[in-house]
């Protein structure tokens, strides 16, 4: 009788295909059967080392010298279907349990202590007793601390690195598995021939600050935006740049509740024209039409500043249409004050109270 062998195949360069995020809602593996009852499942080493302290403590040594490929070997008890759960529940931070038997969850839980994975003991426990409300507490609290993990081991460290950006003559080291997963332009760039990023691993980047690109590779990471580490406008030209229309809506958000602040603190600096155009510029919608409407509401005050002359277009035409005061407000208001300042004070207000309507 033919034994079966499980093994784990942890690929730190080759192997581009894994989404790890705040919500891990895509869970993307592949499982590639041989014969004999041979099963290897090709697993991103800076994703299992997320949960499972066993493996990073395997896989950081020997990664060290380049291209490393770590095989773990089970024992044949270990059913290929039940390593599969374990996996999934590794890369996603969510373990489906309803569509597992009894026994294969007695199974999974088993290969979650062998693995120290205490989180997803517990959540099979929960399971067992049919308590939901905690299976989803363990599924959020375990969400949590894989961000906390992936940005204290990963973001800005060299530990499973397999990819460098230079920005501004400093080397960013990254993961590729998890680029490839959460940004669709780094994805063509890494994967594809066409490239040679592709091949070399190496990106450099121009006109973009470090602090906005480290904040944009904790996006990616862990799907929290560190506003308190970065400008926010670097960061939305860079969500552009890579084509994240999530992270630019964060960025609008952010920056609207800002400007709010700003206003309300009656600060007179505030560009409200430059940040008009900087955001039709870099395609965020939502925010040019807010600052548009903004200017509207404030045209008196707006349309006395110098830069309200960079203002052409269909903008101008916007902001005319719908200003306020409106146009016939503000010239029944500018004829007022000059028939107060030719006959006086009391033949202005007597000729207020006979003709004009608004003041």
């Amino acid at each position: 009788r033919a034994r079966a062998r499980v093994c784990v195949c942890v690929h730190a360069r080759t192997f581009v295909c894994v989404c790890v995020c705040a919500f891990f809602h895509t869970v993307c593996m592949y499982v590639r059967m041989w014969v004999r009852l041979v099963c290897y499942f090709a697993a991103v080493p800076c994703v299992s080392a997320c949960v499972c302290n066993i493996v990073i403590s395997l896989v950081y040594r020997l990664s060290r010298g380049g291209h490393v490929v770590t095989v773990i070997s089970c024992s044949s008890e270990v059913k290929a279907a039940t390593f599969l759960q374990l996996l999934e529940y590794v890369y996603t931070g969510y373990q489906r349990l309803e569509r597992v038997s009894w026994e294969m969850l007695d199974e999974v839980e088993l290969l979650g202590q062998l693995f120290d994975i205490p989180q997803l003991v517990r959540h099979c426990r929960y399971f067992r007793t049919g308590n939901l409300a905690r299976t989803r507490e363990t599924t959020a609290a375990v969400r949590g601390r894989f961000c906390d993990i992936i940005r204290n081991r990963f973001v800005n460290h060299m530990c499973l690195a397999d990819t460098r950006f230079v920005v501004n003559g400093v080397n960013i080291p990254a993961h590729a598995p998890l680029l490839v997963a959460r940004c669709d332009v780094m994805a063509v760039m890494l994967t594809g021939n066409s490239f040679c990023e592709s091949r070399t691993r190496k990106v450099n980047l121009q006109d973009t600050s470090t602090e906005g690109f480290l904040a944009l590779l904790e996006y990616l990471y862990t799907d929290s935006v560190p506003f308190s580490k970065t400008d926010p406008i670097d960061l939305l030209v860079l969500a552009d740049r890579f084509c994240l229309p999530r992270l630019v809506a964060l960025c609008e958000q952010h920056i609207a509740r800002e400007v709010e602040t700003i206003m309300k603190l009656g600060d007179e600096d505030l560009d409200l024209i430059g940040l008009l155009l900087t955001a039709q510029y870099h395609n965020a919608v939502q925010l040019h039409a807010w600052c548009l409407d903004i200017i509207s509401s404030k045209f008196e005050l707006i349309s006395c500043r110098r830069e309200f002359a960079l203002l052409e277009g269909e903008n101008l035409a916007y902001v005319e249409k719908h200003q306020f005061p409106s146009p016939s407000y503000l010239e029944e208001k500018e004829e007022y004050r000059k028939a107060v300042e030719a006959d006086g004070h009391g033949q202005g207000r007597r000729w207020r109270l006979g003709r004009c309507s608004v003041m």
